[in-house]
């Protein structure tokens, strides 16, 4: 049995750490920091590296916006290859920008995407 491959675009939505809280985290009593606000300066140095990422790793990205609390990227691929593309997209752009900045007060992105 064969099985195919179906790649739609997809709109994914980043969002940067505590910039979100859910009604799980309210439940959790999870403590809320402040939330990261990219600078515009940020916002471009991360730009070129999302662009360097899709490129080295051949992501078929449309567009993306990135804004002071969230980013919106649209992509194709397979469904069932998006967790391993959100993956490689969140982690390398989190490694590259920590080391650009050497920021250090925690994570750049939340959890989840949307």
């Amino acid at each position: 049995m064969t099985t195919l491959l179906m790649e739609i675009i997809i709109h994914v939505v980043l969002t940067t750490h505590n910039s979100r809280f859910s009604k799980r985290m309210q439940d959790y009593n999870v403590k809320r920091n402040k939330p990261l606000l990219l600078t515009t300066e940020q916002e471009i140095k991360l730009s070129s590296i999302l662009l360097e990422i899709v490129k080295t790793n051949q992501i078929v990205c449309f567009a993306f916006n990135i804004c002071k609390d969230h980013i919106h990227i649209l992509i194709q691929c397979d469904k069932q290859y998006l967790p391993a593309v959100m993956k490689l997209l969140k982690g390398k752009s989190s490694y590259l920008f920590h080391k650009e900045y050497e920021y250090s007060s925690g994570p750049l992105w939340s959890q989840k995407y949307f």
